[in-house]
């Protein structure tokens, strides 16, 4: 077992950037868990713009209006410089422009009603659309008043009583199965979080292996190719078990109650599932490696990939149905597939799904581990 004890006399020397690596690696993970819980639909608010508005209305209507949009709005005083209004409109303290003409009153008590107001969004900003809505809105429940016979003043305060009624926002769910808990969170992230310290970690070592002479020199001694090959597996497994060990215990000590229960332990095989599959990514890409450059930028391209396609950072249902057929071949997307499922289901015999992607997860592994095993023999047979 020389390579195997070589392994981890290495990883000793180098234990210090191990642990440095883990800690940065480990507040990522509170990070984008913490930032994944707060940005959870589960809750609604208004959207409270910065409106640019000049009233030179005579009438009543026009500080109606003006009286609406402050409820939910910041009103600004336009700039009377063009140069400073453009200004502001380009830092976005200003995200939409509202004239109201002086004869504004006059003429939507005459019907007319279309374009008679003068309002300019910000471009490319899709929030500030919002405020003509809100101005589409006004104006139409104000139009149904006034042509009911109402005075313009009593529209206008009809209108206003009207718009405060809200309406009570509901956001419903396939499944009815409670709010995901903070546990939930802490896995969210973990494929590109495991991608990445896998490969980083194991460079260290294989980059060592990899080096010319080294190289040579084992391939002469009396070690089989596959016994060196078996060893340089089992010790990568042994780095995998610790830093996977490693991540566990943090969850454990975070989250005792969600860990103990059985949504827990299907956490920790989903994760160890797909540990596997960035085991054999990392194995592969460390033995094809030249230098730790290659091997970080490959870490970054690899974990950014899968965690794009594979539904980690951006959910799978906002993708479209081609791109949606494509993750399928990620395996991320079933490590995703199954952290969904596991904290809606009841019981371990809802889990049929998530034991099939786990399986799934693990050809993955094989079949990269088996092309690495492969680009090895070739590439010791060439030199």
């Amino acid at each position: 077992m020389q390579v195997f004890k070589a392994f981890f006399k290495i990883l000793n020397k180098n234990k210090t950037a191990m642990i440095v690596y883990m800690v940065i690696y480990l507040a990522l993970t509170f990070v984008l868990s913490s930032n994944g819980q707060k940005n959870d639909t589960s809750d609604f608010s208004k959207v409270c713009m910065e409106i640019g508005v000049e009233n030179q209305d005579n009438g009543k209507l026009g500080e109606a209006l003006v009286a609406y949009l402050e409820k939910e709005n910041e009103i600004k005083d336009i700039p009377k410089e063009r140069e400073d209004l453009l200004d502001a409109m380009y830092y976005r303290d200003i995200q939409y422009v509202l004239i109201i003409p002086e004869d504004f009153t006059e003429k939507f008590l005459a019907g007319e009603r279309e374009e008679v107001l003068e309002g300019t969004a910000v471009p490319g900003n899709n929030t500030a659309y919002l405020a003509k809505m809100e101005i589409d809105e006004f104006l139409q429940k104000l139009g149904m008043y006034i042509d009911g016979g109402y005075e313009p003043e009593q529209a206008a305060q009809k209108t206003l009583d009207n718009m405060e009624k809200e309406s009570k926002v509901e956001f419903l769910s396939v499944e009815d199965s409670g709010t995901k808990p903070a546990a939930a969170y802490f896995f969210d992230y973990i494929p590109y979080i495991f991608l990445c310290i896998m490969m980083v970690s194991l460079s260290c070592v294989l980059i060592i292996f990899n080096e010319k002479n080294l190289d040579a020199r084992n391939r002469c001694s009396s070690m089989s190719f596959f016994q060196r090959n078996l060893q340089m597996v089992l010790g990568s497994l042994g780095i995998m078990l610790l830093e996977y060990g490693v991540f566990m215990l943090v969850a454990w000590i975070m989250y005792p109650n969600y860990m103990g229960s059985f949504r827990g332990i299907l956490s920790m095989g989903n994760a160890l599932a797909f540990m596997l599959v960035c085991l054999s990514i990392a194995f592969l890409a460390g033995r094809q490696a030249k230098d730790d450059a290659q091997l970080n930028m490959a870490a970054n391209v690899i974990g950014l990939a899968f965690s794009f396609l594979g539904g980690v950072f951006v959910p799978i249902d906002l993708m479209n149905k081609g791109m949606q057929k494509v993750a399928k071949f990620v395996p991320s997307y079933w490590y995703v597939s199954s952290n969904n499922s596991i904290w809606k289901i009841k019981s371990l015999s809802e889990a049929g799904d998530i034991y099939r992607n786990w399986l799934i997860m693990l050809a993955f592994a094989i079949a990269v581990f088996a092309i690495a095993l492969m680009m090895n023999r070739l590439k010791a047979r060439k030199s």
